[in-house]
């Protein structure tokens, strides 16, 4: 099942071929937190994740990060932390009776990176519900399960371009 899911990111173009001599996450993840884009808010974070437990459904969100706000570390998010929020969409959602990933009916999620590196994900629609893990890093791509054969997540930075 593994390596159908690395197959399916494959051919996607989302994980390289490279991906069984994965780079060390601490060197990106160091990159992205000293990044000027970072320290103006002009880091997007595009997930994509295909759950394979039970049935096959995919799903995909933006999320603006910035640094750990003092509010955040009260409620025991890192200070060393890039936190940001955003929608995440599912294909099994489906609106009008035919469209997948319906924008109506959207979970709220915080995702929160860290120097370990850890991914974290808080389910802000479902009881704040917290899922972990420690990504591994390919061609500047965070990827990772939540639990084996589970849910695989992959995670892409880039940078915001303003609207012109």
């Amino acid at each position: 099942m593994r390596r159908a899911l690395r197959g399916f990111a494959f051919a996607l173009g989302i994980v390289g071929s490279s991906s069984i001599f994965a780079d060390d996450c601490k060197p990106i993840i160091h990159d992205l937190m000293t990044s000027e884009s970072v320290k103006h808010g002009d880091t997007v974070v595009t997930l994509v994740s295909m759950n394979v437990n039970g049935t096959a459904s995919h799903s995909t969100m933006d999320v603006k990060l910035g640094w750990s706000s003092h509010a955040l570390q009260a409620s025991g998010v890192p200070a060393d932390a890039l936190v940001g929020t955003g929608k995440q969409l599912f294909n099994d959602r489906v609106a009008n009776g035919a469209q997948p990933f319906d924008v109506a009916k959207p979970d709220d999620i915080q995702l929160q990176v860290t120097n370990e590196p850890l991914v974290t994900f808080t389910l802000l629609t479902w009881n704040k519900g917290k899922i972990s893990f420690t990504p591994t890093c390919d061609g500047g791509l965070l990827h990772g399960w939540s639990a084996p054969g589970q849910t695989y997540y992959i995670l892409q930075f880039t940078k915001k371009e303003p609207i012109r």
